[in-house]
């Protein structure tokens, strides 16, 4: 159809392409749908993107990771023991798998579920037990110095954003090399527990400074 063959040529056409950049508006669209599309209608907008990175990370860190941190404040609402904190494992399970679908990698690599779920349940326990040992949480405004040994909302919101800061930089960098460099890779080399380690510390770091 002359129609067809148009719109295949006019969008491969450079000059096209140039003339509508001014018009097009492309990541102001994509900022406007993180910030005001309804929930249902955002995500999958914005995991459907081809590439786009950058908006998927913004969704992850403003929308999803929150969503998350809020239901592990909620578990310790009532400060838990320490020994109980395998019950912000679940949370922080769905919330790893979450930033994973979003970035696409969940349909890359069928078991990547899998590894990805054993690597939060081995090692999360093991870092919030360093963390606790190494003070990091009194970075945090609000934690206070007094933590001993239980979990209080602010620890369990704090470790959990962490943790989703630590799994979507590792799924960032995944995805760039996967989709955008078109590397095999071995993905135990990035989701493993000294990765996340050192990507949470970071995030305690940063957050310091607001």
């Amino acid at each position: 159809m002359p129609g067809g063959f148009f719109r295949t040529s006019a969008s491969a056409d450079p000059d096209v392409i140039a003339a509508l950049q001014d018009y097009l508006q492309w990541e102001e669209l994509i900022g406007w749908a993180i910030d005001h599309l309804d929930e249902s209608l955002r995500e999958g907008f914005i995991s459907a993107l081809k590439g786009n990175l950058a908006a998927k990370k913004r969704l992850i860190n403003h929308k999803i990771i929150p969503l998350y941190t809020s239901g592990a404040a909620g578990v310790a609402l009532t400060p838990i023991p320490f020994s109980d904190a395998a019950l912000l494992v679940p949370i922080q399970i769905k919330m790893s798998l979450h930033i994973m679908k979003t970035y696409g990698l969940d349909q890359k690599l069928g078991n990547l579920s899998s590894l990805v779920g054993s690597v939060v349940v081995s090692e999360s326990g093991r870092l919030l037990a360093q963390t606790l040992s190494t003070n990091l949480f009194k970075l945090i405004p609000g934690v206070g110095t007094a933590i001993g040994t239980t979990v209080n909302t602010v620890v369990a919101s704090s470790f959990t954003a962490a943790m989703g800061y630590a799994i979507s930089e590792i799924c960032f960098r995944c995805a760039t090399a996967v989709f955008e460099e078109g590397k095999e890779i071995v993905w135990a080399d990035y989701f493993n527990g000294e990765n996340i380690a050192t990507l949470m510390n970071e995030w305690f770091k940063v957050s310091r400074h607001g």
